[in-house]
């Protein structure tokens, strides 16, 4: 954690994914705060891949779907 406070704006670390440890998406906020959503072990892949295309969407990238119901599966 003390890590992610030392990165920049530009090194900003977004998404990530150790198939044998976990995946995480973190987001961002004001004044230097952060969240860290972590997968389970055994569902690291999934994870990092819903997470990937739910902000492709975001950017308007990948075709309008709702992850965060499958997602939700995912992260019991």
């Amino acid at each position: 954690m003390s890590s992610l406070r030392k990165l920049g704006k530009l090194e900003e670390l977004d998404l990530g994914c150790v198939l044998r440890e976990g995946a995480f998406d973190i987001k961002y906020g004001k004044r230097g705060r952060f969240s860290i959503q972590r997968s389970p072990k055994d569902n690291s892949l999934i994870f990092f891949f819903l997470q990937l295309l739910s902000r492709l969407r975001l950017q308007a990238t990948v075709p309008a779907m709702d992850l965060s119901k499958y997602a939700r599966v995912v992260e019991q």
